[in-house]
């Protein structure tokens, strides 16, 4: 968790969990660096951040074709912030310093993950008792 004035990427270096050798980092374009890629490189990480677009510089058909493969994956993960934001409404997260910050996005998840859990339950009941 960081304060809002920190961009996401900056948080990356914490994020990273060197354990997970071998493994693939799927991100948004925003964290794409030679720096990303080089702490990619010394954890053993597979590097799937995607391309950036830049002016007269379009994307190769290579670049486009593995950006929608890693675009899949990252798509499941989007649309839990997205059912989230859906159950939120939109609704601003408004709270004063970053423990109760903590506290209330924790909650969410909490909520988010009961609702998943009571779909599966429901899911479980209606294919054995059809």
């Amino acid at each position: 968790m960081t304060p809002a004035a920190t961009h996401d990427s900056q948080a990356l270096p914490e994020l990273l969990d060197i354990t997970q050798g071998g493994q693939p980092l799927y991100a948004d374009s925003a964290y794409r660096s030679a720096a990303t890629a080089r702490r990619c490189m010394d954890h053993r990480l597979i590097h799937r951040v995607m391309h950036k677009v830049q002016r007269h510089r379009p994307l190769t058909a290579a670049q486009k074709h593995s950006d929608h493969r890693w675009a899949r994956t990252r798509a499941r993960v989007e649309h839990v912030f997205a059912r989230i934001d859906l159950f939120r409404k939109g609704r601003l997260l408004r709270c004063t310093g970053l423990a109760r910050t903590t506290v209330v996005i924790g909650l969410i998840n909490f909520a988010h993950n009961l609702r998943r859990l009571a779909a599966m339950h429901r899911q479980a009941l209606a294919q054995a008792s059809g």
